[in-house]
């Protein structure tokens, strides 16, 4: 039991999978399975602000495949996932990925401080770090291997990654989710349903 253990924890997944990813993300191994399923290895790797450290978190990507899995279910909306395949895997169905990563903030935090302070946005708060916002700000950025870089919805057709009839549905769709989430949040842990 405890080499199993063991190897569902390895912190470079190629090492007991046959061939090598066939996209490596900064904290997530893709593997293709067949022609209609991928396999996601969250891994122990650690990533902020866009950069890979060199250290590792022991079974943050169990964490990470748990998370995920817990509100893909939750949340009860059409998505990809198929099943939880290990403590840190997850099969998934293939699909035409939109490249936009849909931050709904509500806080002035990290990049959105720091476009409030150049000028590049306009907030109703005052230039504080970590105010909460009056209300959530939809944030969304690229999907990018190397640098999530902001996106307003006018690039986001310019790029043709949505029409301008479907783009809406990006904002919407992330302040419905957002909302769900807060809901669970702010319930009493007795009635909240990741108390267990």
């Amino acid at each position: 039991m405890g080499a199993l253990r063991l190897q569902e924890h390895v912190s470079e997944p190629e090492n007991e999978l046959s061939s090598t990813p066939f996209k490596r993300g900064k904290v997530k191994d893709i593997y293709e399975l067949d022609s209609e399923q991928l396999l996601f290895v969250f891994t122990d790797r650690v990533s902020a602000y866009d950069i890979v450290l060199p250290s590792t978190i022991p079974r943050k990507g169990e964490v990470l495949c748990k998370l995920a899995a817990y509100w893909f279910n939750y949340l009860k909306v059409p998505n990809h996932l198929v099943r939880v395949e290990n403590p840190n895997r997850m099969i998934v169905r293939k699909l035409k990925m939109i490249p936009v990563e849909c931050v709904v903030r509500g806080y002035l935090y990290g990049s959105l401080y720091e476009r409030l302070v150049k000028g590049d946005v306009n907030l109703p708060v005052k230039p504080i770090n970590a105010t909460k916002l009056p209300e959530p700000y939809f944030d969304p950025t690229t999907k990018s291997d190397l640098k999530d870089e902001p996106v307003t919805v006018d690039q986001i057709v310019d790029e043709g990654w949505l029409d301008r009839k479907k783009s809406p549905h990006l904002k919407m769709v992330a302040s419905t989710f957002t909302r769900k989430c807060q809901s669970v949040r702010t319930r009493p842990a007795s009635s909240s349903p990741i108390s267990n």
